[in-house]
């Protein structure tokens, strides 16, 4: 610390973000309460804000098993929020949607062990938010090795170009 009179041993490097080598290393990944370890799946993991999106999730996985014949299941994590939420939507589009209902899987809110399971388990990573200032799932993803589908609207695309796969 050039100029500083801050001794090198009182100092430390905190990163933007999550210090996914650290994080690691203190978990012990834990398969959620719901049987999992034998399906394959895709992840979608934040709270069911309208703005996460997760109404698309739901119409990208119909997608999926109607035109591509994915015979994996769809796992919604992450905590459920009382007001502002997509709770109604997605009731709605498993109604009409028969082929997917009982295919898709909300496991609600998830520990840190739980996630990091689903992270390193998910075929695929879908962040699908329209709105997100940058966020830390395909980074968490990334981690785990589990590559990640971003919405281009988010900031993702602004720092990271056309290096991912995007939701248009």
């Amino acid at each position: 610390l050039h100029g500083l009179a801050v001794p090198p041993e009182r100092t430390c490097v905190l990163y933007s973000g999550v210090d996914h080598h650290f994080h690691k290393q203190q978990l012990t990944p834990r398969a959620p309460a719901h049987e999992l370890a034998s399906q394959k799946f895709i992840l979608m993991l934040g709270t069911n804000f309208l703005h996460k999106n997760r109404r698309h999730a739901l119409l990208v996985f119909e997608h999926l098993v109607t035109q591509m014949a994915w015979d994996g299941s769809l796992v919604l994590a992450g905590p459920r929020v009382s007001d502002g939420g997509s709770a109604a939507e997605e009731r709605t589009i498993l109604a009409q949607t028969p082929a997917i209902s009982d295919r898709v899987l909300d496991l609600g809110e998830v520990d840190e062990t739980e996630k990091a399971w689903l992270l390193q388990h998910a075929a695929v990573v879908l962040y699908p938010s329209v709105c997100e200032g940058f966020g830390l799932v395909p980074f968490e993803a990334a981690a785990q090795g589990t590559p990640t589908i971003a919405a281009r609207t988010s900031a993702l695309y602004e720092v990271l170009g056309d290096d991912l796969v995007y939701f248009d």
